[in-house]
């Protein structure tokens, strides 16, 4: 049975839902996979002995929720899958300077946004202390794996670090937010900005680290644009 182009013919929004159960079914096969090949994975701690396991289980994570439904869901909605992810776009050389001088001038907005971010959360944390405990616990959690990840006693270690870090985000955020979220999104609303708000508050959002909510959600939205 071929199931290329399968969704073609469905609209928009079945498409961004049927995504979404893409997302979700993908998702737990990735958690379950997890739990078969480590049996322990939910009760590893951020230290040297349990580093090439943790790294593994964010890899499976990764791969399972931003590579794997964006290929799965292009497959299945166009013939050419590969063209809807852009995979066959033109680099121009002028885009190298234009990423250069985003990313330079860019730099004091993230600043001020974090700012903001930091000031908002010290406001409303006399109102909800314990949420914002989570809050601090979780962010605590993201800043402790990143260290432990960060810890390369040689080159192998830096090239997988390198790919887990740079390029499996780089690509599968690309794919799953822009070309499929921030898209159907565009052709949904029939506005652009909307789409690309929604799309870069899910993009904050589910990183799940809210101390640098606002920073990451202008950070999506001048790389939706």
């Amino acid at each position: 049975m071929n199931l290329k182009g399968i969704f073609s013919n469905k609209s928009e929004s079945t498409k961004l839902f049927l995504f979404v159960m893409i997302v979700f079914i993908s998702s737990l096969i990735g958690i379950l996979s997890i739990g078969i090949i480590f049996a322990d994975a939910g009760e590893l701690k951020f230290n040297q002995e349990n580093i090439n396991q943790l790294k593994i289980t964010q890899l499976i994570s990764s791969v399972f929720i931003f590579i794997i439904p964006p290929l799965l869901f292009s497959y299945f909605e166009n013939d050419q899958y590969l063209k809807g992810l852009g995979f066959n776009s033109k680099f121009k050389r002028q885009n190298i300077l234009i990423i250069l001088m985003i990313i330079l001038f860019s730099q004091p907005l993230v600043a001020y946004c974090m700012q903001l971010n930091l000031d908002f959360i010290n406001f409303i944390t006399d109102y909800i202390p314990k949420v914002i405990e989570g809050m601090k616990q979780m962010e605590d959690s993201a800043e402790e794996a990143t260290m432990a990840f960060l810890k390369m006693d040689n080159i192998g270690d830096l090239l997988f670090n390198l790919f887990l870090i740079a390029i499996i985000p780089a690509i599968g955020e690309e794919m799953f937010f822009r070309r499929v979220i921030q898209k159907k999104l565009k052709n949904i609303l029939r506005n652009p900005h909307i789409a690309i708000l929604i799309t870069s508050f899910i993009f904050s959002a589910i990183h799940m680290q809210f101390f640098g909510f606002l920073p990451r959600f202008f950070l999506g939205m001048v790389l939706g644009y």
